[in-house]
């Protein structure tokens, strides 16, 4: 069976509860954000929101931070609807993030991830993310995460999203 034709936009208000929903079904309580820090990041005037919606809705979603003066950005939260993972949707969305985050000359990219989390871990790597840190009880004491950068340009990645 064909895959739905898959669509890139930006954010929009009305998206607010379909992605909190989202996020909640992407990560365990302790790491999904709460409305209010959602709210906060998805509206911030630096941030950046790409939408992945396919006939069935949204089915993905990737946040960034830019901070122009030192051009860099941090992607807050990539998440991908768990019923459709494995289907390159969050690789689309890194490649395409990386691409305006260069286009608006951003040259580094940091982010965080759950040391449990091995196919996000595989899908930086493909990025050339490379860990610089290790952050013990990074997700409210509970579970450590890795930091990882990278720098833009870089190639994007070729293979498979796990």
């Amino acid at each position: 069976m064909q895959e739905p034709p898959l669509r890139i936009r930006g954010y929009r208000p009305d998206d607010f509860e379909e992605i909190l929903v989202m996020d909640r079904a992407c990560f365990p309580p302790h790491i999904a954000f709460s409305r209010w820090e959602l709210a906060f990041n998805l509206n911030h005037p630096q941030s950046i929101t790409r939408v992945a919606e396919d006939s069935r809705g949204i089915v993905g979603f990737i946040l960034a931070r830019m901070v122009r003066r030192s051009r860099t950005a941090h992607i807050i939260t990539l998440d991908v609807a768990p019923e459709v993972r494995r289907k390159k949707i969050g690789t689309t969305l890194m490649g395409l993030l990386h691409d305006e985050l260069a286009g608006r000359g951003i040259r580094s990219v940091t982010l965080e991830v759950s040391v449990q989390n091995l196919a996000a871990l595989r899908l930086y790597e493909r990025f050339h993310y490379r860990r610089t840190r290790l952050l013990p009880g990074y997700y409210h004491g509970i579970e450590d995460a890795y930091q990882l950068k990278a720098s833009i340009p870089f190639p994007k990645a070729l293979d498979a999203e796990p």
